[in-house]
């Protein structure tokens, strides 16, 4: 009998060792399926935050260009009048007719926070304003001031986008040459 209780014992330890091993396997299983079914749902949220975030996106762009559509519509419409209102023969006037083109693109700008400007100043403000040309004087009172305005400049907020482009008095140096030359010789 001894032999006998002892391949019983064996046997009970084998199976033990079995249900313990099959219980450890299904919980694995389970624990692994679990995981898939999270890893899928996971991922569904994924895909339908990026469908959305893709939906919000592209809103947003058509929300953010529609004031510039609007104003290039209008530009549009503005030389499709220039062109039915010109007849053959007919003198052109530019300001009357290139005038709307322009209120509409200061329209445009304004609505995307763009305003035009100039110096309220005559004296030639260089963080402001380009000079594009230099104009001669002898009068030294006139140095450095603005000779006359060319191009309003364009701002966004405290940004300056474009510098008001003016034209700017310089002394004659060939005059201050001369007057220097007489007052020796004279």
């Amino acid at each position: 009998m001894t032999e006998e209780t002892e391949t019983q014992k064996q046997d009970n330890i084998l199976q033990n060792l079995e249900q313990k091993l099959e219980s450890g396997i299904s919980k694995m299983l389970n624990a692994f399926e679990q995981k898939i079914a999270f890893d899928a749902a996971k991922q569904q949220q994924i895909d339908r935050l990026h469908a959305e975030m893709q939906e919000y996106r592209t809103d947003m762009i058509a929300k953010t260009n529609r004031p510039l559509v609007n104003g290039l519509i209008r530009l549009h419409d503005d030389i499709g009048r220039l062109i039915e209102g010109l007849k053959p023969n007919e003198q052109l006037e530019p300001d009357k007719l290139l005038k709307g083109i322009q209120e509409d693109i200061e329209i445009l700008l304004d609505q995307n926070g763009v305003a035009t400007f100039r110096e309220p100043v005559d004296t030639f403000q260089p963080r402001r304003q380009r000079a594009l040309k230099n104009v001669s004087t002898t009068d030294e009172k006139m140095v450095g001031k603005v000779a006359e305005r060319v191009r309003q400049g364009f701002e966004q907020g405290d940004e300056i986008i474009q510098k008001e482009r003016v034209n700017v008095y310089v002394l004659d140096k060939t005059t201050i040459n001369t007057e220097t030359k007489e007052q020796t010789n004279g």
